[in-house]
């Protein structure tokens, strides 16, 4: 018996049975058991706070993705949370590419460029990353406007 691609619905007691005349034999059987895969430790880093910058400049928002094993399944959010919004809003999405990522390290960097006109543009941004069905943040940037 060959099972390809196993998952936890393959997971049962297995007999092999042969007919003999009008009776099948059974062996004692085996059971199949089947882990559920490894946890991702995926780490999401970014700077905490920018200097305040002023009205019409541009600022570029870093996020590091550190990854134990390949991260080739990666997409990644920006949010922005401000304290007049109720939610936060998804601003921008990347799709892994290999440009940005160092195969040696495990580590994919992405920038977010954004020109901050007025107020409406401050509060934190968040880079998120999204693998098998889960959400893991990083602890954001906060974006303050400043003198002119």
């Amino acid at each position: 018996l060959n099972i390809h691609d196993v998952n936890k619905d393959d997971e049962a007691m297995y007999f092999c049975g042969r007919s003999e005349v009008n009776i099948i034999k059974f062996t004692s059987g085996i059971f199949l058991s089947v882990r559920d895969k490894p946890h991702l430790n995926i780490t999401v880093l970014q700077s905490s706070v920018l200097d305040p910058v002023p009205a019409g400049a541009s600022v570029t928002l870093q996020c590091s993705v550190l990854s134990e094993s390949r991260t080739a399944e990666l997409q990644v959010l920006w949010f922005r949370a401000a304290p007049s919004q109720s939610y936060p809003q998804i601003i921008y999405t990347h799709h892994n590419s290999s440009l940005q990522c160092e195969s040696s390290t495990h580590t994919c960097v992405y920038n977010l460029s954004k020109n901050i006109f007025s107020l409406d543009d401050t509060g934190t941004y968040y880079c998120a990353v999204v693998l098998c069905g889960k959400i893991i943040f990083g602890n954001g940037t906060r974006v303050q406007l400043g003198e002119n």
